[in-house]
This record gives C-alpha cells, structure tokens and sequence, in this order.
C-alpha cells in the first residue's frame, strides 16, 4: 500500500466511503463473502436495473426490456440513485474521487452525474474509424 499513498483516482465504490448506501451493499457484500465488496458494485446494480425492466416490460425478450429502461431510474443501488439516459443507455451517476491514504480509497469529492455525463454518442463516431451501430427492431 505504501507505493499507492497519496494517488487519486475516479471511482463509483470504495469500501471506505462513508455513505450509505456503499455501506450497506458492503456490509452484505462482507457478510456473504468475507472480504470488501469492489467495483463489482456495478454488476449488482445492472442486476437491479434488469430486473426493474423486466417486471416493467412483463417480458424477458432483449428488445422490451432495453425499451423499458429508457428513462428508468433506480434508487437502491451502491451508490444511491442512477438513472438510464433513453438515447442511449448511458447510465448516469454520481462518482467519486478518491484518494489512498493509509493502504484506503478515501472520498476527497463527489462529481454529479448530471454535472459529468455528457452528450449522448448515439450517431456519432468518437474516433475516426469507428462507429456505434445501435440497432433498435
């Protein structure tokens, strides 16, 4: 840990942060496993926000349930509210800085979602070459 002290980094979990929502994902996280949870935080929350379209599309069929995430938002996740932007999936969340300070990742500033997120990329090639081909039935 002590190479690490001191370096900053942008994250959406730390086992460290004191919110509460990370530390109750953590403290079942722990409980189940043993260990501090991770970034897999954001596998769970995907998780939630599948079954959430799920239940709103009465349908597991791919396209229904992409449909009915457009706009969802959920607010029992990691981190506390996210939302699904409906052009193009993009989820939007707070995020965090972190810094090591004693082998930890501390919160030294939180970034809004809606301060960070951006336009949406549908349509548009980010580099030269490449394409998003997003393809709605």
């Amino acid at each position: 840990a002590a190479p690490m002290e001191g370096f900053v980094q942008l994250a959406h979990f730390s086992a460290y942060n004191p919110d509460k929502n990370m530390q109750a994902f953590n403290a079942k996280f722990k409980k189940k496993f043993g260990v501090d949870a991770n970034i897999m935080a954001g596998a769970y929350d995907a998780v939630l926000f599948w079954a959430a379209a799920v239940e709103k599309a009465k349908s597991f069929d791919s396209d229904k349930v992409a449909e009915a995430q457009e706009g969802m938002c959920v607010d029992n996740t990691h981190i506390g509210r996210q939302c699904i932007r409906k052009e193009d999936h993009q989820v939007v969340m707070d995020m965090h800085l972190y810094q090591v300070k004693g082998g930890k990742n501390i919160p030294i500033a939180t970034l809004l979602g809606k301060d960070t997120i951006g336009e949406p990329m549908v349509g548009k090639d980010p580099v030269e070459g490449f394409t998003w081909e997003l393809k709605k039935k």
